[in-house]
């Protein structure tokens, strides 16, 4: 088991518990400190009060172990409007929002995918392309495995109405 995988498993009970989901953990070290980065999400967002409570928890806990054998900073933040999409009820979740994928191997020589969810189910993740050829607007939807996404972001769109 490695790192993330049993900070994950010592953690996840405790968010349950205060009604929080863990979106994602992020392990690095930046200007010589080992930055330990929790991203939380619960239904209706995530406030700051929710932040401090989830940070207090955690910390504890992870003080606990001997997870860490140098000091770390814990940062325990919301996942941003451009959250990562990770798993697959991520992709259920977000049907209908547009999304910025990047593969690992290629699909029609793209590697980039801009596009609306339409659709996920066993380990397939259905996006509908908007494809401009001849000045005609046409939608096109790509079937994509999860196993090939290395990356996946919501795309935010603002209404600046």
């Amino acid at each position: 088991m490695n790192k993330i995988d049993e900070i994950e498993k010592i953690i996840v009970p405790v968010l349950n518990d205060l009604k929080f989901e863990l979106v994602d953990i992020e392990n690095c070290y930046e200007n010589g400190k080992n930055i330990l980065r929790i991203f939380i999400d619960k239904e209706g967002g995530i406030t700051i009060d929710d932040c401090v409570s989830a940070s207090e928890h955690i910390g504890f806990m992870l003080d606990n172990t001997n997870l860490f054998d140098k000091s770390y900073v814990l940062e325990v933040s919301s996942p941003g409007l451009d959250r990562k999409l990770k798993k697959e009820s991520d992709y259920v979740k977000f049907c209908g929002k547009k999304v910025r994928i990047k593969l690992f191997a290629p699909i029609n020589n793209q590697k980039n995918i801009v596009g609306t969810i339409k659709q996920c189910s066993s380990g397939i993740v259905t996006v509908t392309v908007s494809k401009i050829e001849n000045k005609t607007k046409s939608d096109i939807d790509i079937n994509l495995e999860l196993s090939n996404i290395a990356i996946a972001r919501l795309e935010p769109e603002i209404n600046f109405k």
